[in-house]
């Protein structure tokens, strides 16, 4: 791979991408003690400067992230499509936001500290693994190491995304201030289907910091996206029906996409390069959720290093692999079952339950329970698909 006479940079650990999975990576590394004497890269073509994103999770008390959490909640709404409205309770849980730019900063200050750590800010153009290293060029230098995580997503991927069962979760929001008050701040939204596109699962998701502010956004759980044009007049829409006529100053935009697939990331793991983030499966593919995930993924790689076991991760129990499948078939060929089945899920199961069970951490006789209260027909036809 190397061909001209440039030094090769080489560390025991390399990591491609500075998001949410790279930095919890790259983090844990430095805080775990038998891992002190590895020499760690991160490599990213861009630097990690602007709030581009918003990261929200559950939890049960206390969590590693509390220091740079700017909300929670500990109640939230639901509205059906029917304008049916629920108000839950999620003791034991707490719902927690952090800001991206927040987030990249706690991270970025503590490994800049690290005399572990170096940064690159260049772009990966080849990787090669080799018997005993990994060969990484990028646009400006040559590294190798003894193992490489790697956040790109997989070519095959791109190509073949749509030979599995995939869907997108699209979003774009608004944080808006106003003069008069216009939220509870102690109350989020988790889901408002009483303002939809046609024939889809999409919802309305507002996050309140106080009575005068709040991130409003538009979702789409579907096998297709609106515009940015069509995003924004459609929130706008919303806001003009249910703030009924109070004025609101737009302070900032945020917008993204998130795949939704059973796709075998996990194949694309060898002996040498670990898959990491959306890449290599993190993200739940039912809910779109990575920003907790991570932290189970995150832990079972420490492990593996420690034990000196193959890196792959954390790895799901297949049965729940199963009904992440089951769910994005109805989402992806009967797209506008989605509210029903979402709205029966918050009404007859209880929080502690539900959260439980989308952490993958219930047992067989929970989710049975859980599953006896949903709508029947929707996953007949899928198991059958």
């Amino acid at each position: 791979m190397k061909v001209n006479n440039d030094p090769i940079l080489s560390f025991d650990y390399i990591i491609i991408g500075s998001g949410v999975s790279g930095l919890q990576l790259a983090l844990a590394i430095i805080n775990t003690k038998e891992l002190s004497n590895k020499r760690l890269a991160i490599l990213d073509k861009v630097t990690k400067n602007t709030n581009d994103k918003t990261f929200c999770y559950w939890e049960k008390g206390n969590g590693k992230w509390d220091e740079i959490v700017s909300k929670n909640w500990h109640q939230t709404y639901f509205y059906s499509s029917t304008h049916k409205k629920l108000h839950i309770e999620l003791a034991p849980y707490t719902y927690k936001k952090i800001k991206a730019i927040d987030f990249y900063q706690y991270c970025l200050k503590k490994l800049k500290n690290s005399s572990q750590v170096s940064f690159f800010t260049e772009e990966v153009k080849k990787v090669a693994e080799k018997t005993q290293k990994v060969q990484i060029e990028t646009t400006k230098h040559f590294f190798e190491c003894n193992h490489l995580f790697d956040s790109r997503l997989p070519n095959h991927f791109l190509n073949k995304k749509k030979h599995y069962t995939y869907i997108d979760q699209s979003f774009s929001g608004f944080e808006i201030e106003t003069k008069t008050s216009a939220f509870k701040a102690d109350t989020f939204i988790m889901m408002d289907y009483r303002h939809t596109w046609n024939n889809s699962t999409s919802f309305m998701y507002i996050l309140p910091k106080n009575k005068h502010k709040a991130l409003v956004e538009y979702t789409l759980f579907a096998p297709f996206t609106l515009s940015k044009i069509e995003f924004e007049y459609q929130l706008k829409k919303y806001l003009d029906i249910y703030l009924k006529g109070i004025t609101y100053t737009i302070t900032h935009k945020e917008t993204g996409v998130i795949p939704m697939t059973n796709y075998p990331f996990e194949k694309h793991h060898t002996h040498r390069v670990t898959k990491i983030g959306t890449a290599g499966g993190w993200v739940k593919a039912s809910t779109g959720y990575s920003f907790k995930r991570s932290e189970k993924f995150v832990n079972s790689i420490i492990k593996q290093l420690i034990s000196k076991q193959p890196l792959i991760g954390y790895v799901p129990h297949p049965r729940f692999k199963f009904y992440d499948k089951l769910l994005l078939s109805i989402l992806e060929q009967e797209n506008t079952k989605g509210p029903e089945i979402f709205y029966k899920m918050y009404k007859n199961t209880k929080p502690a339950t539900f959260f439980k069970f989308l952490d993958e951490e219930t047992s067989l006789f929970e989710e049975i329970k859980l599953i006896l209260k949903l709508p029947f027909l929707p996953f007949i036809k899928a198991l059958f698909r």
